[in-house]
């Protein structure tokens, strides 16, 4: 019976140390900030985008941020848009890249939010941070 009671001690202990070694640290998010949206649904498109970063970033204002994000909504005839996302540099302003997506409904699946919140996590990553 010792011997029985000493393996079932040994499984908790092997599974504890596993579980401890499997959640290691997480790195700290990355803060970004949302500028200006302008053009058709552009609320629709920010709203989907903001749910895509919030698993690696974390939204503060524009003076915390590493980076801004802006976009920009066009549509020829209301059925297929194209959005321009801009990351700008909350200090200098200056533009540090620019990606456009085509899409033929103003609302995003999850997997399109998903997208978009991974491409602007690896362009916020990339960023300088500011001084």
């Amino acid at each position: 019976m010792g011997s029985k009671a000493s393996r079932v001690l040994a499984f908790i202990l092997a599974i504890a140390v596993c579980g401890v070694a499997a959640h290691a640290e997480k790195p700290a998010k990355i803060p970004v900030a949302f500028g200006t949206w302008t053009g058709p649904h552009a609320a629709r498109f920010k709203s989907g985008l903001r749910s895509g970063v919030a698993k690696d970033c974390v939204v503060v204002r524009a003076a915390k941020a590493r980076v801004i994000i802006d976009g920009q909504v066009s549509s020829e005839d209301n059925k297929h848009f194209k959005l321009s996302v801009m990351v700008k540099s909350p200090k200098t302003n200056e533009l540090v890249e620019t990606k456009e997506y085509t899409f033929s409904k103003p609302q995003l699946s999850q997997a399109q939010s998903h997208r978009l919140g991974r491409d602007m996590f690896e362009i916020a990553r990339r960023a300088p941070e500011p001084e």
